[in-house]
Order: structure tokens, then C-alpha cells, then sequence
């Protein structure tokens, strides 16, 4: 069986245009981030899903295998995301090509 592995990401807010990183909090989608979310979802929907891991704010868009950053600690993002961080880096050292 082969593993696939997709990551997606929010679609546009008024933060993401004017280039501020909203971290925990909950910005709402623009209405151009709002097609953004219905046109991802119309291309996901012939798949099937065994597993689905969501997190709100865990950390922008990197590669987590490359990234040499401290900020994915439990003490600033929490028990529960650091671990789900965990999860996913092993899950995609192993899996990569």
C-alpha cells in the first residue's frame, strides 16, 4: 500500500494579504479565501481518507524535515500540537522518496 500523505492550508485572509502571521488566532477567510477552501475541497472529494490529523496555528507552510527551527516546543505551542509535529516529521522521514 502506498502512503499519501496531504497537507493543505487555510486560504486567504486579510492577514496573509498584508503579511502578518496570525499564530493562534482565528482570522476569518476573505471571500477570495473562501473559493479558495470550496475550490480545494471540490479537488480532495475523490479521495477517500483513512486518518485525518487537523491543528489550528501548529506553524506556517515548511518543510518540518528541513526546518531548523526551536519555535515547535511544548512549551509554545502545546502538548498536543508538538506531538502531532512529531508524528508527522516521522511519518514523512519514513515515507520519503
Amino acid at each position: 500500500m502506498t502512503l499519501r500523505l496531504f497537507l493543505m492550508r487555510h486560504g486567504e485572509t486579510e492577514w496573509s494579504i498584508s503579511g502578518k502571521h496570525s499564530g493562534f488566532a482565528d482570522i476569518p477567510l476573505t471571500k477570495n479565501g473562501e473559493e479558495e477552501a470550496r475550490q480545494l475541497g471540490e479537488r480532495i472529494r475523490i479521495f477517500s481518507f483513512d486518518h485525518v490529523l487537523t491543528s489550528e496555528g501548529l506553524f506556517s507552510a515548511i518543510d518540518p524535515l528541513q526546518s531548523n527551527s526551536k519555535m515547535a516546543t511544548p512549551s509554545i505551542v502545546g502538548k498536543r500540537h508538538y506531538e502531532l509535529a512529531q508524528e508527522l516529521r516521522s511519518t514523512m522521514a519514513i515515507n520519503r522518496n
